[in-house]
């Protein structure tokens, strides 16, 4: 046998290695799945049986809400019938069936657990039977006008209107009769039936013969439903009294509570005592194990390690010469001693293989050495050369790299003039677009005025006269206005910059601007909600006369597309402590797709002859963006046709919160 094994490859052994310990663990795992099987089964049953205790104490929680609420409830004595008592049943039918289930299970076979699970079932079924021979005695007590409680009420209620009656005898009988049934203490019964009959002589001597006959048979049938009513009392009992349905019922609910903790414990034992017998076997296993793993490792490494000791320890002493340089040496080496014909024996052939070559390699090498040395020499006189060859393109790249800079800052200063020239193009573009809408309009129509006033002075009252001279001066500020507005913003454009250096209140200047767009409003008629929510003054980074720019266009636009009667709305908000927010919409008909894709874009897409309000609304729109974004706030625009637009821009404040003086 052992010959047989030193015979075999390293290959095999190690394949037999594997198996011998994929067995023995093989074995461990079967050892712990068959405990695992055993301990979740355990787990399971108490998992259950749990579920049935608490099931259990629901059942007797059932009972007890039923003797507290029901027994107060016409319905039930009516129709004999509880929603409790239905629950009940269901519950306890699901316990009973749960309780044949775990008394099947195959843990349970042959031990004490399915004595004490058949003692609670038992213990149930008497508890059922109970509850239900109490619900059937309850409901012929009764309460209320039904059952015998209420025959009694209604006879005490036929006694008390009969004539003649002793009222006195009669209240004293009513006395008892109430502490009888609130107690069942047998002096209260025999002070009753003392109290009957002091009421049956005295009615005797004050009643008529026929009255005293209708008087004695109502006692006679109050005396007899009074008498069952404390029997079925008596039957009911209390469970303080140790007698009694009530304390049979609370028994047999106890005694299936603790049958079914006894089972618990009784699980909770074998549960124990396997877990114990589990580490025991585990750690039997473990010792055997380590046994069997080092008398085989001891065997299979005495096969493997010796020849690999020997062959490693040369490969040693044959490394480190060749990372000493001691190449003299290498070339007094033997060949490794063979001792397997397994793979260990063929690396050894083949480190003798390599050995071999090596010390040829190294006898050409020394004659190479000798050629190499030469080379050396000849590459050293070209390095030379190389290195003044490189020297003076060096002095090359440095004069064009000079070159190349002042080429880059010259095309950087084309590029910007090109930009200005660009600017100042599309100045001139934007002014003319704006002095032939905004201007040439109003002028054209102070000319009709002229023409009119001069062709039929005559003809005109002086009323209209006055009418035409108050539109021409309305015309007239209203060119001048856009004139201003025209050369702020050249000013702006030309300088790029806005100067916001002057602090004033912006509420109080956007009303103001809004004030001087008040005889174009009120010409269109139209309603104007300002809204300021922001309850402070505040000052904002932007110059005075470009925020009334701003707000008489953003107007001008609202005034322009809203119809007569419409309605105009001016909100500020201060949603951050750095920023201020105003908006004005309208309920006008809005900008088209193309006019909105026009601002968007930022291209004038407007023919120098055209007249279009929307042309002109869309002109306010794209000065009023220079203006607000030069300032460093921003700006958006809302529409939507035949609905109206919204425009909103943000102002950077300062000293916000502060109150200062309003410039100007």
């Amino acid at each position: 046998m052992w010959s047989v094994i030193k015979r075999w490859s390293v290959r095999y052994k190690l394949f037999a290695s594997y198996a011998f310990f994929i067995a023995l663990l093989a074995g461990l795992m079967a050892i712990s799945l068959s405990f695992y099987n055993k301990r979740r089964n355990i787990s399971l049953l108490s998992q259950q049986m749990t579920g049935v205790m608490i099931q259990t104490l629901q059942l007797v929680k059932i009972e007890q809400s039923f003797f507290l609420t029901d027994l107060k409830k016409p319905y039930f004595y009516r129709y004999g019938r509880s929603e409790l008592i239905d629950r009940h049943k269901q519950l306890y039918a699901h316990i009973q069936k749960n309780l044949d289930t775990l008394m099947q299970m195959p843990v349970v076979q042959n031990s004490d657990i399915r004595m004490h699970l058949k003692d609670a079932r038992e213990q149930l079924s008497i508890y059922h039977d109970k509850l239900n021979q109490t619900v059937v005695i309850v409901q012929r007590m009764g309460y209320g006008n039904y059952g015998e409680y209420g025959e009694v009420m209604r006879l005490a209620k036929a006694i008390d209107h009969i004539p003649y009656l002793p009222r006195a005898e009669w209240m004293e009988v009513r006395l008892w009769e109430q502490k009888s049934i609130k107690s069942l203490d047998p002096s209260n019964r025999e002070n009753l039936k003392k109290a009957i009959a002091r009421l049956r002589q005295r009615a005797r001597r004050l009643m008529p013969a026929s009255t005293f006959r209708e008087f004695e048979q109502l006692l006679t049938e109050y005396e007899n439903h009074l008498r069952w009513y404390f029997v079925y009392y008596r039957q009911i009992g209390e469970e303080q009294e140790g007698e009694g349905l009530r304390f049979e019922l609370r028994r047999s609910a106890d005694r299936a509570t603790n049958a079914l903790e006894r089972a618990l414990e009784e699980v909770a034992k074998q549960d124990s005592l396997l877990q114990g017998q589990f580490q025991n076997i585990m750690i039997v296993s473990f010792l055997i194990m380590l046994i069997l793993s080092l008398t085989f490792g001891y065997f299979l490494s005495y096969l493997m390690t010796i020849p690999l000791q020997h062959l490693t320890k040369v490969m040693r002493r044959y490394t480190s010469y060749i990372a000493q340089g001691q190449y003299e040496r290498i070339r007094s080496f033997y060949a490794v001693q063979k001792f397997t014909e397994d793979e260990l024996g063929e690396l050894t052939e083949s480190f003798n293989r390599l050995l071999f070559s090596l010390q040829d390699a190294l006898n050409n090498l020394e004659a190479k050495q000798e050629e190499l040395e030469e080379a050396n020499v000849t590459l050293a006189d070209i390095n030379r050369q190389l290195e003044a060859s490189n020297k003076a393109l060096e002095d090359r790249n440095k004069q064009l790299h000079q070159i190349s800079l002042e080429v880059s800052q010259k095309a950087e200063e084309n590029a910007l003039q090109r930009k200005l020239i660009e600017h100042e193009l599309r100045i001139k573009e934007k002014m003319y677009a704006v002095i032939s809408q905004e201007i040439r309009a109003p002028l054209s129509t102070l000319k009709g005025f002229l023409i009119l006033l001069t062709s039929h002075e005559n003809v005109l009252s002086a009323e209209e006269k006055k009418d035409l001279g108050q539109r021409m001066l309305g015309e007239l500020e209203k060119a001048l206005l856009h004139l201003q507005d025209i050369l702020q913003w050249m000013q702006q454009q030309s300088t790029a910059a806005l100067d916001s250096s002057v602090c004033f209140d912006v509420v109080r200047h956007i009303r103001e601007s809004v004030d001087q767009s008040r005889p174009f409003i009120e010409a269109k008629q139209l309603s104007v909600n300002f809204r300021n929510a922001c309850n402070k003054i505040v000052a904002a980074k932007i110059e005075k006369d470009a925020l009334s720019f701003v707000i008489r266009n953003l107007l001008s636009n609202a005034i322009r597309m809203t119809a007569p009667q419409g309605s105009v709305h001016i909100s500020i908000e201060c949603p951050e402590d750095s920023s201020l927010k105003v908006c004005v919409e309208d309920n006008g008909i809005g900008f088209s797709e193309a006019e909105i894709k026009a601002y968007q874009e930022g291209v004038q897409k407007i023919s120098y002859q055209e007249k279009s309000k929307f042309n002109t609304a869309v002109l306010n729109l794209l000065m009023c963006h220079d203006f607000i974004t030069k300032s460093g706030g921003t700006f958006s625009v809302e529409s939507t046709p035949e609905r109206g637009t919204k425009v909103c821009f943000t102002l950077v404040l300062v000293n916000y919160g502060i109150n200062i003086p309003s410039a100007g």
